[in-house]
């Protein structure tokens, strides 16, 4: 089981606004096991005061999606 991620939505910034990606936890939050696992697989991540919390993507996101080349991966807290 990977470690419960606080909600928030992924986005993919392009000139032509932000496209969602990612299971919609912000929404539906019964996703959260599929967020925790599209979080470990896209990108790494901390919880408060720096704790890292072990995954499999890079750093920045996706390779490509943080690179200020295009489009990028951006992230966003849940509406209220």
């Amino acid at each position: 089981m990977l470690v419960t991620v606080p909600r928030h939505q992924h986005y993919i910034e392009t000139a032509n606004g932000t496209v969602p990606v990612g299971p919609n936890v912000c929404e539906h939050p019964a996703l959260q096991q599929a967020f925790n696992q599209f979080h470990f697989n896209v990108h790494h991540s901390h919880i408060g005061m720096g704790a890292n919390i072990p995954t499999l993507g890079p750093q920045g996101g996706a390779p490509g999606l943080n690179n200020n080349l295009g489009a990028d991966l951006i992230a966003t807290g849940c509406p209220s």
